[in-house]
């Protein structure tokens, strides 16, 4: 085989086909191959059938440079990855087999021949898969040589902006800087642009991504998350701290998903002092002091009562900055006024109160997690410019 090399990953199991087991590895694989500069072109799912696992394993060989397999090395019966494998190679004994530094099974590394593809047959328990995978890098290497494309990305996060409408503003612009791709990665927090130089030399694709960064950098900076992580709390976290401002929270929809968030990252504690989770309005009245005429005027969902909150919570905890969200996260409870998806957020910092009303699309899960994602980069933006 000559060209670039690609490849073709296999999953296989039945609980795979059943839909009781969700498969991960195909995605970490797609990407790590990508990044080794052999891109997947073809996946497929497998059955615990040997038969099934022979054809899929002789076809994909016949395809690609390398084709990697997961799952179906287990000890019980139903496990046939091995017998299929080697049905496919006509019994041939592994070129190599790699120690499992997380489990029982090792890794098998199968060399390419005449016109077939390198094959690596891995465990399907993510955490040993990715650890062998990793392990197995130096043989993909050395197996696959020239035929390897080198790939350079660059990664920037954005928030506050659907794919739909960053996607057009963007594309245009990296596609007038040749020999860059970008791929759009959306959550539910936010889109990430992965700008992306091939077969390039480091300085060449530094100048490249230079490039395109700089092309679209008017588009993405009121959007942009400039922490290393991309994610809003580090960002948070290196404001308040330059300023040597503490945090407190006061949740109701979100039932203390912010403060999960903000505890995750190590060091939390030199600007996070604590939270409430207030989800009945006497618990945002006897913790937060949130006062019964408000509740009664404006309703539990209001900008008056998030305010309440967000100040409540800097008094219940003496910090300097609060954070105050309620909101109908469904799937019931809306009403025409205030349909499923509305949620209030306030945030106070010693500058005052700054309070938004916003309409969050999805599931119950989606509005909770759109919703805090909102509310903290609402914060980070006031403690941002902040005098």
């Amino acid at each position: 085989m000559t060209g670039i090399a690609r490849s073709i990953v296999l999953t296989i199991g039945d609980e795979l086909l059943l839909g009781r087991t969700l498969d991960s590895n195909s995605a970490w694989l797609a990407d790590r191959l990508s990044m080794l500069g052999a891109p997947v072109g073809r996946m497929g799912t497998i059955g615990d059938v040997e038969e099934d696992v022979a054809d899929a394993v002789r076809d994909a060989r016949s395809r690609a440079a390398l084709v990697v397999t997961t799952g179906g090395l287990g000890p019980t019966a139903d496990d046939r990855t091995l017998a299929g494998v080697a049905a496919a190679t006509a019994g041939r004994v592994p070129d190599a087999e790699i120690p499992n530094p997380r489990g029982v099974e090792p890794a098998r590394w199968y060399e390419p021949e005449l016109d077939t593809g390198a094959l690596l047959v891995l465990p399907g328990p993510p955490r040993e898969m990715t650890a062998l995978f990793e392990a197995s890098v130096p043989r993909i290497r050395a197996s696959l040589g020239d035929r390897l494309r080198t790939v350079r990305t660059r990664t920037i996060a954005t928030t506050g902006i659907p794919e739909s409408r960053l996607a057009p503003k963007i594309q245009p612009l990296v596609d007038g800087v040749d020999g860059v791709d970008v791929a759009f990665l959306p959550d539910l927090h936010g889109v990430d642009l992965r700008l992306r130089v091939q077969g390039s030399s480091e300085r060449e694709a530094t100048r490249l991504l230079d490039a395109a960064e700089s092309a679209i950098a008017d588009v993405v900076r009121p959007f942009r998350l400039t922490a290393p992580s991309g994610d809003v709390v580090e960002a948070l976290t290196d404001a308040l701290l330059a300023r040597g401002w503490t945090l407190a929270l006061g949740e109701s929809c979100t039932g203390g998903g912010i403060g999960e968030r903000m505890t995750v990252r190590a060091g939390a504690s030199r600007v996070f002092l604590g939270g409430v989770v207030a989800y009945s309005n006497e618990a945002k009245q006897v913790l937060l002091g949130v006062s019964a005429a408000t509740l009664e005027e404006h309703g539990a969902v209001s900008e008056p009562v998030a305010a309440s909150m967000a100040e409540g919570a800097v008094r219940a905890f003496a910090a300097d900055c609060g954070l105050g969200i309620t909101g109908i996260a469904g799937p019931g409870g809306g009403s025409e006024e205030k349909p499923v998806g509305t949620v209030c957020y306030a945030a106070a910092t010693p500058e005052g109160v700054v309070v938004t009303t916003g309409r969050f699309r999805g599931d119950r899960d989606a509005v909770r997690r759109r919703s805090g994602q909102a509310a903290l980069v609402q914060l980070l933006r006031l403690v941002e410019r902040a005098p």
